[in-house]
């Protein structure tokens, strides 16, 4: 769709959870549009039956520890020549109050940094 318009200053903001909405899977997302990413938002996740067996859930967690597969993301992107800029976002659980929130989310945001610096230089 975006190949029409013929500008290269036209690209796509690829997040990596939007998928999961329809049966597509991220990977997909990324082989169709890998070629036009101009920002890759990396929000890793847990998805897992709900406690009762009917359903699922969908949790966030710190890059590196959920079931995006990182290092296959980082490898398409370059075996496309292509290099987007990296956002690091989380779906950090509510806490009981939201000072413990804001912890878990920082602790989170080091984390998922610290991971990524193996794979993605400055």
């Amino acid at each position: 769709m975006l190949n029409p318009l013929g500008s290269p200053w036209l690209g796509v903001a690829l997040d990596t959870a939007n998928p999961l909405a329809i049966p597509q899977g991220w990977q997909l997302s990324v082989r169709v549009l890998g070629h036009r990413t101009l920002s890759v938002q990396i929000k890793d996740f847990l998805v897992q039956r709900a406690w009762h067996g009917m359903g699922l859930t969908v949790e966030g967690r710190p890059a590196g520890k959920g079931q995006l597969n990182i290092p296959w993301l980082v490898d398409s992107f370059a075996a496309l020549r292509v290099e987007p800029s990296t956002i690091v976002e989380s779906w950090t659980p509510e806490q009981q109050t939201l000072q413990e929130t804001v912890t878990l989310e920082e602790a989170w945001a080091r984390q998922s940094v610290e991971y990524l610096r193996r794979f993605i230089l400055d």
